[in-house]
């Protein structure tokens, strides 16, 4: 059995970021997720990317994070522009009209996961187990019981769910899902452009 203060499920960019500010605290963490967290990164970029601002910044530095982030898979943007293409509406931000140098970056997710994983695997407080799904939870008054697929179990006082849109613990805990459907379909792709984008996000 294993046993820890916290038990995180999900070790994507959330769930790793919290065990990594857990790093001074006198807690024990287990870390479970049901892909092999850290992943090397293909030659092309990644579809998954992520915009953070300079709070979201300090925060990864904070970490100890922001300097293992691989260079080549991160921008800086310093504008952002957004049009309608059916109307006349269109909005712009400068990091020069903020007084800043940048607006923030656009990060590869599995560039930022990668990172948080190499520093959170060398923290004494936490265990991670991964490629592991659970079976059952087990809710008690003063611990909960999760039963691994490796017919292993964990206990721990506190339960975080951090497993994403289709989180097993919201539907083990039978928390309700809102959702809206707005009639839009998104495109997600990697394109190569005749000119450099000028550090402008569109």
């Amino acid at each position: 059995m294993y046993q820890a203060d916290i038990a995180i499920v999900g070790a994507g960019m959330v769930g790793l970021a919290l065990a990594r500010s857990l790093k001074e605290a006198d807690l024990s963490v287990i870390l479970i997720d049901t892909t092999p967290i850290a992943k090397p990164l293909s030659e092309q970029p990644e579809l998954r990317v992520s915009a953070f601002n300079a709070a979201n910044k300090q925060v990864l530095e904070q970490l100890g994070v922001w300097q293992h982030l691989d260079q080549q898979r991160l921008s800086a943007y310093t504008q952002m522009q957004v049009w309608d293409q059916d109307s006349f509406g269109r909005i712009q931000f400068s990091s020069e009209e903020m007084g800043t140098s940048e607006l923030g970056h656009i990060i590869e997710n599995q560039s930022l996961v990668n990172a948080l994983h190499h520093q959170v695997s060398q923290q004494p407080n936490v265990q991670m187990l991964p490629s592991t799904r659970i079976a059952k939870v087990l809710a008690g008054q003063s611990e909960t019981m999760l039963m691994l697929d490796s017919d292993e179990v964990v206990s721990c006082r506190l339960l975080v769910g951090a497993d994403g849109a289709n989180s097993a613990i919201r539907k083990y805990a039978n928390f309700p899902l809102t959702f809206k459907d707005y009639g839009h379909t998104a495109i997600v792709a990697t394109i190569k452009t005749a000119a450099p984008h000028g550090k402008v996000a569109r």
